[in-house]
């Protein structure tokens, strides 16, 4: 059986998911892109695992979105590549950030 949401090559697999995030930091994650209720927003991931990962016993990250980014109109190239950056920096991990509209 084949995943849609699931790509593996011989090093890495990538994950497709989205997460829903409420104003009261409620979350969800799915895998097809989710039926928000007015409170909530949605972020589409997409997690790049290397398969050496399973060797280690535990794996953390932590993504903060400034501020001063605002509404998701407002994240722009800059944004993305620094939010991917300081990932990066902090876990040594590559992080793919991508900006999608609703098609409205």
């Amino acid at each position: 059986m084949t995943r849609r949401d699931v790509s593996l090559t011989p090093t890495h697999m990538t994950l497709g998911r989205w997460i829903s995030i409420s104003a009261d930091g409620t979350t969800r994650m799915t895998t097809g892109k989710p039926k928000l209720r007015p409170s909530e927003i949605a972020m589409k991931l997409d997690i790049v695992i290397p398969k050496a990962v399973f060797r280690k016993p535990h794996l953390e990250a932590k993504l903060v979105i400034p501020d001063e980014v605002g509404s998701p109109a407002r994240i722009d190239a800059e944004t993305t590549e620094l939010m991917a950056s300081a990932v990066q920096q902090a876990t040594g991990m590559r992080l793919a950030i991508s900006v999608v509209g609703d098609g409205k």
